[in-house]
């Protein structure tokens, strides 16, 4: 698959899962099912404590909270609240204008072009202007406030809700290739660690370690989620929008992610996953994990092999062991 065509459809998923419409979030889970690659790779480490070894054996990977990764931004969402306020206030006037505003007025201002703090203040003028010249108009304040000062309310009551996220998603990171030289070197110690792969087409299109499992989509700018506060749209796939927008500058990394972000789990747990179908070895492992890595494979009939350097060409090349 070409990178414009997995741009093209993952641009199709990521205008799905973002829609108000069940339909359409079914409709992006059955595409991204589709374009489940044969292997999700994930890079481990070894470790003195022999991790590595239990998890391999028990056959899990571990879900880490979004807040402990290396990119601050992981799993977070943008809030604007002049877009909220903005938003809002249009809303408003569109399904009820209040009394000070005739019909003209009214359209004026949704069509305007001004955020939401000079809109509101533009309302508050006009609203003390027509309770001067004619003060049988109702007003909700006897004096006038401004925008920054509801703004400041709305922001209590919102309080972090975009950082919110990045605490309440738990995943598990993959990518699509085994031979990638900046992850080993990233991911699993320097070429030293072991990469592991498991082929999630296997399992039934409604198991949910399938279900769950997203591409990463790469955009500069962060979702902005003032539509969803200020139109109270459907909130329940922005745990997995946060989970799956990252910055180009990662876009190398080619990810997918398994994604928890249930109340109840918020990181640190583990979950039991298909038979790996693979097992990679570092072209730097030592004899002594090498060895090991190699006997516990043969004991759960897993394939394993060692990276080697290609003797011509920057790459890596997998040699059975």
């Amino acid at each position: 698959m070409t990178s414009r065509t997995a741009r093209g459809w993952k641009a199709r998923f990521t205008k799905l899962l973002r829609s108000s419409s069940k339909g359409d979030w079914e409709a992006a889970f059955a595409l991204k099912s589709k374009h489940l690659p044969h292997a999700l790779c994930q890079y481990r480490r070894f470790d003195s404590n022999g991790h590595w070894a239990s998890n391999l054996r028990n056959m899990v990977v571990r879900m880490s909270p979004a807040k402990s990764f290396n990119d601050p931004f992981d799993c977070s969402l943008s809030l604007d609240m002049a877009v909220v306020l903005g938003d809002a206030i249009r809303h408003r006037l569109a399904a009820s204008p209040p009394p000070f505003l005739d019909a003209t007025q009214a359209k004026s201002l949704i069509d305007g072009k001004e955020d939401g703090f000079a809109l509101f203040e533009l309302m508050r003028a006009l609203e003390l202007q027509a309770l001067s010249a004619q003060p049988s108009v109702r007003s909700r304040a006897s004096a006038p406030f401004s925008a920054t000062e509801m703004v400041s309310t709305l922001e209590t009551k919102a309080a972090n809700v975009a950082d919110r996220y990045q605490e309440q998603i738990a995943v598990s990171c993959f990518t699509t290739t085994s031979t990638h030289l900046t992850m080993w070197s990233h991911y699993s110690d320097y070429h030293r660690g072991l990469c592991v792969a498991f082929d999630l087409r296997s399992l039934a299109e409604d198991d949910d370690r399938r279900r769950y499992t997203f591409p990463v989509c790469y955009e500069k700018a962060r979702l902005d989620i003032g539509s969803w506060i200020a139109h109270s749209r459907p909130k329940a796939m922005l745990k997995f929008i946060a989970a799956t927008n990252k910055s180009p500058h990662w876009a190398y990394e080619d990810e997918w992610r398994l994604v928890d972000g249930s109340p109840s789990h918020f990181g640190g747990h583990f979950v039991k996953m298909p038979r790996p179908v693979a097992i990679y070895l570092g072209c730097r492992t030592s004899n002594d994990n090498r060895e090991q890595a190699r006997a516990l494979a043969s004991e759960l009939g897993i394939p394993i092999h060692l990276m080697t350097l290609h003797p011509k060409e920057y790459q890596l090349d997998a040699r059975p062991l």
